[in-house]
């Protein structure tokens, strides 16, 4: 009943608590009788939640010792001070560690957790300014649409916070389409588009003032929702008005009004005296500005309806215009919603994009009548229909589309219909976008030979490379490029996890001449096997050459057209010697319509000319970039694939060879940082590899640990124990080793060893020390079973493989229960990634420190930590000098600033829920290993592992103590722990009776059970419970696995047993029976008698007033003689009570 349980602290080193050094007093008086209770002193009352922090260490002790009272902050290791640039190029950044652990946390964060699909709270937190008025207008479109996600186009105005707030628009709301007008505003760009995805929002306003950009814009009401905004928010009209007459600001803003069906305006003018003209109410601007709006174009608006501002915002008033020309609208899905799916493509060039936003639009142009030429000769398009005329062509999503997409109807009743978004036919679906390119391309590339490294560039490859990865297995990695198709990368991800495809890796970057110059320049090892291009590629980098601020130092169209030539062909070489490409060429005469539409026909003729037309001017082109490209001498041959209305796939090949070659299934760190790797998911799974270890960060030779000597096969992990099983054990087993001898242990010794997320440093313990007890547990059942087949196949028996419970539920468990671990030996950095939530890591780590006397804990050691955050902490795309060779060598590490890193990585959260602990951190001889040591412990326990399943009350407070002398006389044995003695003891908590933990060496039955023991080893273990004597009180928390064998450690009742007796029960039980019946007869069975466990017979007939207690289970009934005893059985309170009768009788 009464076992071992988890810890808690309570320090003599620290002489802290007072009443813990009385404890200890009282530990070394003469251990008290037998049974009889001993008075501890109750610990003092321990905060509800702790936080493990820093506290001195001993001179005489290198280790750092953490310990929790009360919730405070993490106090700094003494050598975690005054970093300053923390990797090469990276000068006046602020992240740099600070000293506390709430800055440590968010590195780790930064540089390992996945983030999860919902980002609204990191959006919030990094908008608090814009983020009462979004949370007011996401009211308002909730309202509207009835749909929190659904399509719209918005229009926000001004730089004054607008890019902040149009940002989170477009990033909380991604079926929707929004425009920033920020002027010249850098901030206000960089703001805008900070935390979307880039392909629902677009940055513009580049064109003179806005007063004069809506003059110039028709907005006419035939003009309403075509092409123009949903939505609109004037952020100040500051901007709108800027050097106008009163009368002609009004004018401007009743113009701004149609350029949506509603219109949101601050409820408070800018406080200037320009605006001081209409005193403090908008709404005397407003009015005569809706008036403006009536005289000119006949077009009723409803007037200003004031919105309730939330979370402080003051709120907002809201314009809405009736197009019908009839009574004002009533709440309804608005007008422009209804007719524009995106904004239409003349509005986006006057009011002028920037740079990067007219790229993408240039590029989904040519694509289009690219990919429409397929569509048409696969059939999905009619092709008379295709070649009409389209007045009106939009952009969205990084799509033209030429068609107005209805998203609503009107009912007969007048009710707006809203259909769900799942069926909309126009939702922001990565199969819709993507699905053509896998079904033209796939079949020309499921017979090649695409193994090695493959890169697929441009939009619309994404799927794709699924498909692609996915057949091909362990033959290749795929490098997705998303750079235009950013919308859809947590979706790609999803798909990715869903089929299983661990060979794919997504990045976001430009594919550009620097970048390409980047990776052939690190050497053949970096270079590509096969590169598989769309359209994108050679659009864009035509967009490119014909900007005139990209090659200001080649005026002439034609010279930047030969820079175009010179880069294209650096492109074709990202692939090495023996590799191929497959690329989508468009055809000269759409590329140069696209420069006609939107560049305003810049270098167009020669363009044309250029790429020359159709499919022979494809080659020509292809032919003419190897001949005149800086690699020119890698000779390339062109084959068609096949040719369609628009463009032709080519597959190019070395001109002396197949482009077949096998190649290696691996991409270099140096190329994913240069191709922007995907920073929520993948760039954090890369770090995570390497910080696992495995020698992937060791140098060696002339190689260094440099991103152009790393290289990713794509492969899942392995289990978290790594690969070096043997290099651990031997580091643990020295330290167990030094333990035992320091103890004089006997020859063979008895402890338990815990191992946490694998199994084969458990397996090591099992077969060195046949006396110990192991226990693993595992997550996955499969390579569980390897190990229950060898335990089974050698008979090693002391090991138990467990499979059900997760880390976190082990850590409560343990915590909350009286078991304790000899030693335990678990993954730091795999319980940071495993299946504990974020939020509970920091109380995870709590419950496995005080889970074992002694943890080995796996932790990637400071200088790994230094060198990988060199390599993926920074947000540059590629955060280091290509030259710098010595700086990449582990050796060199850690930077300063980073020595004790391992330590505040497994302290930095760490807490323990009520009561107080305190343990020791030494680093061990083996690179990546740390011992812990608790030094003191006082927590409170229950009576058995997971106990609230069977809703046990009693509970007992567990403590540890430790000093640097061995007290002989304590009577809770000392157990040799880091050059310490410790002791551990339990006091239950209802008559403080004393239980020590005289060893630590078994774990109880019902822990093994719930942590799911395996079912072969299950089944050996029935066979042994089977074989056990039989005690009194056999319940699963009273046997424990020590060794090999099952015992039993009930401490009331151990020292007998009851085989002889059982044979009689049946026997027993009819004595009972028969017996009852007879005095049954003679008048004499009252009520039955309470007994603590209710058993029928033992107790009948004897029922009384006399209600014991009776709690020895030797006499358990209670007997109503004169003074009231307790009997073993009715049949002896019945004889008892009648002797004294007699006795009454004979005396007179």
């Amino acid at each position: 009943k009464d076992l071992p349980a988890s810890v808690k602290s309570a320090s003599k080193l620290d002489k802290k608590p007072p009443k813990v050094e009385e404890s200890l007093k009282e530990l070394r008086a003469p251990p008290p009788r037998p049974r009889e209770p001993l008075s501890v002193p109750k610990m003092p009352p321990s905060p509800s939640n702790s936080k493990i922090r820093s506290a001195g260490v001993p001179a005489s002790s290198r280790s750092v010792v953490i310990q929790s009272k009360g919730v405070g902050k993490l106090e700094p290791h003494k050598s975690y001070v005054d970093y300053k640039a923390f990797y090469a190029g990276a000068k006046g950044r602020d992240d740099a560690p600070k000293n506390d652990a709430d800055q440590v946390s968010r590195m780790v964060d930064k540089l390992l957790y996945e983030v999860p699909g919902d980002i609204e709270d990191d959006i919030m937190s990094a908008h608090e300014q814009s983020k009462p008025v979004y949370l007011t207008l996401k009211e308002e479109l909730k309202a509207d649409l009835n749909l929190p996600y659904n399509n719209f186009t918005m229009l926000v105005h001004g730089d004054g916070g607008g890019g902040e707030l149009a940002g989170m628009v477009a990033a909380m709301h991604p079926e929707a389409m929004v425009l920033a007008l920020c002027g010249t505003s850098v901030q206000c760009a960089v703001n805008a588009t900070r935390h979307s995805e880039g392909s629902n929002i677009l940055v513009g306003g580049l064109h003179g003032s806005v007063p004069k950009m809506l003059e110039e814009i028709d907005t006419g009401p035939g003009r309403l929702g075509v092409g123009f905004a949903t939505y609109q928010y004037f952020t100040s009209l500051v901007d709108l008005c800027a050097g106008l007459l009163p009368y002609e600001c009004e004018n401007a803003v009743g113009n701004a009004l149609l350029f949506s069906r509603v219109s949101f305006f601050p409820t408070e003018l800018p406080a200037s005296k320009y605006f001081a003209y209409w005193g403090e109410d908008p709404k005397k601007l407003l009015h005569p500005a809706l008036e403006y709006v009536r005289r000119k174009f006949g077009v009723d608006v409803v007037k200003p309806a004031k919105v309730k501002g939330r979370l402080g915002a003051k709120g907002l008033l809201r314009v809405e215009v009736d197009v019908d020309m009839g009574n004002p609208p009533a709440r309804k899905v608005p007008t422009g919603m209804e007719k524009g799916f995106g904004f239409e493509l003349n509005f986006l060039l006057k009011v002028g994009l920037r740079d990067a936003d007219l790229r993408v639009v240039y590029q989904a142009f040519v694509r289009r009548a690219v990919w429409e030429g397929f569509r048409v000769a696969a059939g999905a398009v009619d092709a008379e229909k295709e070649e009409e005329e389209e007045e009106e062509v939009f952009f969205a999503h990084n799509k033209i589309r030429g068609d107005h997409v209805q998203l609503t109807s009107t009912a007969a009743d007048g009710k707006t219909e809203v259909p769900d978004i799942e069926n909309l036919p126009n939702k922001i679906d990565m199969q819709e976008d993507e699905r053509l390119v896998v079904e033209r391309w796939h079949g020309f590339l499921k017979d090649e030979d695409l193994s090695g490294s493959v890169l697929i560039s441009g939009s619309g490859g994404g799927m794709l490379g699924s498909k692609l990865a996915y057949e091909g297995g362990g033959k290749s990695v795929m490098v997705i490029m998303r750079s235009n198709d950013k919308m859809h990368s947590k979706r790609h991800v999803a798909l990715n996890e869903f089929l299983g495809v661990n060979n794919l890796i997504i990045c976001e970057g430009e594919l550009n001449p620097k970048v390409a110059s980047a990776i052939i320049d690190a050497g053949q090892g970096n270079l590509f096997d096969r590169h598989i291009a769309t359209s994108d590629v050679v659009s864009g980098l035509v967009f490119d050459s014909i900007n005139p601020d990209a090659y200001r130092d080649s005026p002439t169209c034609g010279a930047r057209l030969d820079i175009f030539e010179r880069e294209l062909g650096r492109l074709f070489s990202l692939t090495g010697s023996g590799g191929s490409n497959y690329w989508l060429v468009p055809y000269g005469e759409e590329v140069a319509a696209g420069v006609r539409k939107l560049l305003m026909g810049e270098c167009e003729d020669e363009v044309s000319s250029r790429l020359g037309e159709g499919l022979s001017g494809a080659l020509a082109l292809v032919a003419r970039v190897f001949e005149s490209s800086v690699e020119g001498k890698d000779k390339r041959k062109a084959e068609v694939m096949k040719s369609e209305r628009a463009g032709a796939m080519i597959r190019i090949v070395p001109e002396s060879g197949t482009g077949r070659d096998q190649k290696l299934p691996r991409v270099s760190l140096h190329n994913l940082l240069w191709l922007g790797i995907e920073k929520r998911r993948h760039k954090k799974r890369l770090a995570r590899e390497l910080l696992r270890g495995g020698g992937r960060l060791e140098s060696a030779g002339d190689k260094t640990a440099a991103p152009w000597n790393i290289f990713f096969d794509g492969t899942a992990a392995g289990p978290d124990e790594g690969n070096d099983v043997q290099g651990v054990w031997a580091s643990i087993h020295d330290q167990i080793a030094r333990d035992l001898d320091e103890a004089e242990a006997e020859e063979s010794p008895n402890f338990s060893f815990l191992q946490i997320g694998g199994a084969g440093v458990g397996d090591e313990v099992a077969k060195q020390y046949e006396g110990a007890t192991v226990v693993s547990i595992m997550s996955d059942e499969g390579e569980a079973e390897v190990f229950v087949d060898n335990i089974i196949g050698e008979e090693r028996w002391n090991h138990a493989v467990c499979t059900k419970e997760t880390i976190g539920e082990v850590a409560k468990n343990l915590y909350e229960s009286p078991e304790l671990m000899r030693y335990s030996y678990w993954n730091g950095l795999g319980v940071y990634m495993g299946e504990v939530r974020r939020e509970e890591f920091g109380r995870t780590l709590g419950g496995l420190f005080t889970s074992a006397l002694t943890s080995f804990v796996a932790v990637p050691s400071d200088a790994e930590w230094s060198l990988v955050w060199k390599m993926l902490g920074s947000d540059l795309v590629a955060p280091y000098d290509g030259d710098d060779k010595t700086s990449w060598k582990l050796e060199k590490h850690p930077s300063e600033g980073f020595e004790g890193f391992d330590k505040m990585f497994l302290t930095m959260e760490t807490e323990v829920k009520g009561g107080d602990t305190k343990v020791s951190i030494a680093k061990m001889t083996a690179r990546g290993l740390v011992r812990v040591d608790v030094l003191n412990a006082t927590r409170a326990v229950h009576h058995h592992y997971d106990f609230k399943k069977d809703g046990h009350k009693r509970t007992y407070t567990m403590h540890i103590g430790s000093t640097e002398e061995k007290l002989e006389e304590a009577p809770a044995a000392s157990h040799r722990s880091g050059g310490r003695w410790a002791r551990v003891w339990l006091t239950r908590d209802f008559d403080g009776h004393f239980i020590p933990y005289n060893e630590i060496k078994s774990l109880t039955l019902i822990a093994l059970l719930r942590m799911g023991l395996a079912k072969s080893l299950r089944d050996h273990a029935y066979k042994e419970f089977i074989g056990m004597p039989l005690y009194e009180d056999m319940a699963p928390w009273n046997i424990v696995m020590t060794g090999k064998t099952f015992g039993y450690i009930d401490y009331d009742t151990k020292d007998k047993t009851f085989d002889a007796f059982i044979p009689h029960a049946y026997q027993i039980l009819s004595v009972l029976m028969n017996y009852k019946r007879t005095v049954k007869d003679f008048d004499h069975c009252g009520d039955k008698a309470s007994t603590a466990y209710g058993f029928g017979l033992v107790s009948d007939c004897v029922g009384s007033k006399f209600k014991g207690p009776c709690d020895d289970p030797a006499r358990p009934v209670p007997c109503a003689t004169k003074e009231g005893k307790c009997e073993t059985d009715f049949i002896s309170c019945l004889k008892a009570i009648a002797e004294e009768d007699i006795e009454l009788e004979e005396g007179g």
